[in-house]
Order: structure tokens, then sequence, then C-alpha cells
């Protein structure tokens, strides 16, 4: 079995880890506009964590929506992915 890490992740995005999610949204909702949506994607398997996180989210009022099939589904979509800088490589989980 191989273990690596996961080196690219969507364009544009603010990786957050779930425990710390909350905290950096409520930072950001004063400057968030009211039609801001929020999209959530996993690399783990069937968005599991995503949809924790989403439903989390929902009752605070924000616009949230889960990526089907996350990362991998991206990428299976021939998608445009960026490669995850360096200094946040080391940071990263390994993933089977």
């Amino acid at each position: 079995m191989i273990r690596q890490k996961l080196k690219y992740l969507l364009p544009s995005v603010r990786r957050e880890h779930e425990r710390d999610m909350r905290e950096e949204l409520e930072a950001l909702r004063e400057f968030m506009q009211p039609e801001c949506e929020i999209y959530l994607y996993c690399s783990c398997a069937h968005e599991a964590t995503s949809v924790r996180v989403a439903s989390e989210l929902l009752p605070l009022g924000l616009k949230v929506a889960v990526i089907e099939d996350g990362l991998r589904g991206w990428r299976a979509a021939g998608l445009e992915l960026e490669q995850v800088p360096p200094e946040e490589l080391a940071a990263l989980p390994l993933f089977t």
C-alpha cells in the first residue's frame, strides 16, 4: 500500500482544517458579502467531512454547497487544479 500526500487543490481556494473553520468564518463574516457562497470539498471518500461541516454552517445562515466527489471528482472532470504550496505540503495528511 502506498501512502502519499495529495499535492493538488482547487484553484483560488482557502484551505482550512475543519477544526478551525468556524473560527475562521467568524473572523471573515464582517468582510463577506451577503450573497457569498461557500463551497466545500473533501479529499476523502464520500464527502463525509464536507457534508458534516456544511450541516454545521447552514444554521449560521451561510450559503454552503458541497462539491460532489470532492477533489477526485474535480480532477476526473478534467477541471483545473493548483499545486499545494511547498510550505503547506508538510502539514497535509497522508492518504492511501
